[in-house]
């Protein structure tokens, strides 16, 4: 119901010898205010798209950009088939997760893709 509904049955109701109305589909002062004291009020000079990160969250993305460009540059390495600095190549391995835990030292110029079980 929008307000103009609400009045006209609270005048029907006066007209009507002020008969019970139902109004359990409408909230209550106090569900109004505590619905109120949870909204967020605007800030002048402030837009729905701001990045207002604090100081941890900008290194902390700073950090992911970093990490990204460093795994980037791995995989491109691994597509060209260029040699690492130890001058060996580059590898992706498939092996299952009971052959990868028994290895005593993994190679750094290698990639090791765990297979599922039963593939």
């Amino acid at each position: 119901m929008n307000l103009h509904e609400i009045c006209m049955a609270l005048q029907l109701a006066g007209e009507n010898g002020g008969g019970d109305v139902d109004l359990s589909d409408y909230y209550t002062k106090s569900q109004t205010d505590s619905l109120i004291s949870g909204k967020v009020d605007k800030i002048d000079g402030m837009g729905l798209s701001e990045n207002n990160f604090t100081d941890a969250e900008k290194s902390k993305l700073a950090g992911l950009e970093n990490t990204l460009s460093t795994v980037n540059d791995r995989l491109t390495t691994l597509e060209l088939g260029s040699s690492g600095s130890s001058g060996s190549s580059n590898n992706i391995v498939t092996l299952s997760q009971s052959e990868y835990d028994a290895l005593s030292t993994k190679a750094p110029d290698t990639i090791y893709m765990i297979a599922e079980e039963g593939d």
